[in-house]
C-alpha cells in the first residue's frame, strides 16, 4: 500500500484514499493520557497479575478484589484526558461517523 511513499504528501494522499486503516498501538498511548499500564511498577496493583484478575475464577475466588481492580481502572479512565496521539487517531473516525450538522447517526 504505502510502498514507495517517501514524502509526507505521498503518505497523506495514500492515507486519504485508504478505505480501511488499522492502527496498532502499545500501552504507551494510554500511559500518555494518565492511565497506568498493567506492567507499571507503581500503585497497589504492582504485586498482582492483572491478567489473572480478569478471569471468572478470580471473580469467584475473590470478588471484592476483582471489583476493586475494575473500579480503579474505571476511575483512572474517567480521570484521563486524551493526549495528542489519541486525538489525531480519532479525527478520521469522528469525521466518518458524524453528519454534516455534527450529529451522530442513530442518536437524537
Amino acid at each position: 500500500m504505502l510502498n514507495g511513499c517517501r514524502q509526507k504528501p505521498d503518505f497523506r494522499a495514500a492515507f486519504a484514499a485508504a478505505k480501511h486503516i488499522i492502527v496498532i498501538a502499545g500501552a504507551g498511548l494510554l500511559a500518555a493520557s494518565g492511565i497506568p499500564t498493567f506492567r507499571d511498577g507503581g500503585g497497589i496493583w504492582r504485586s498482582l497479575d492483572a491478567t489473572s484478575l480478569a478471569t471468572l475464577e478470580a471473580l469467584k475466588d475473590n470478588p471484592s478484589l476483582v471489583w476493586q481492580f475494575y473500579h480503579y481502572r474505571r476511575r483512572k479512565a474517567l480521570e484521563a484526558q486524551p493526549n495528542v496521539a489519541r486525538k489525531i487517531l480519532a479525527k478520521p473516525a469522528i469525521r466518518a461517523w458524524t453528519r454534516r450538522d455534527g450529529s451522530f447517526p442513530g442518536l437524537p
